[in-house]
């Protein structure tokens, strides 16, 4: 399946996460609410996805309870290539990956477990596009969720499928 390569994923530095898969373009709409998938490290080897909101006038993004409602997360065992038409099939026919509540930076988060050498391919439920957004840069292993790179890389697919070689890595499956 034609992906693009979008960089490394959290599963070895608790609370470390990514924030830059979103629902929405963020530079070329300004909706009243924006989402975006979080992909956070809960313990070494061990990663969720969950969704966060921010809503229009408030500058901070929070976990969004009703999110696990508008995203699957597939969990395909070990490595091996992503079969061509599973996207669009994923949402019906496959199980759901494990589900819980985690601790994540001191909240009860409800999330999708995303396990070091797995692949797991996250999607919108309602089969609408994903947004990836180069970030700036981190600077540490802060829990702090780096902000877009204005004049940054801008992708977009149907999915984002995470995976391990000798470190996690992610790609965005173009559509």
């Amino acid at each position: 399946m034609a992906g693009i390569f979008i960089g490394s994923a959290s599963s070895r530095f608790r609370y470390q996460a990514q924030g830059d898969i979103y629902f929405e373009d963020q530079l070329q709409v300004n909706p009243q609410l924006r989402r975006r998938i979080v992909h956070g490290c809960v313990a070494w080897g061990l990663s969720i996805v969950f969704v966060e909101r921010k809503e229009l006038g408030n500058e901070n993004w929070v976990h969004w309870q009703g999110g696990l409602e508008e995203i699957f997360a597939h969990d395909m065992g070990h490595a091996g290539e992503t079969p061509d038409g599973i996207v669009e099939t994923l949402a019906a026919l496959l199980p759901q990956a494990n589900d819980g509540v985690y601790e994540f930076n001191n909240f009860a988060v409800p999330g999708l477990e995303v396990p070091w050498d797995h692949k797991v391919i996250v999607g919108r439920l309602d089969g609408g596009p994903l947004h990836y957004h180069q970030p700036k840069r981190r600077r540490n292993h802060s829990p702090r969720i780096p902000s877009i790179m204005i004049h940054g890389k801008h992708y977009m697919g149907r999915a984002v499928e995470y995976g391990s070689q000798l470190q996690n890595y992610r790609r965005i499956l173009t559509m």
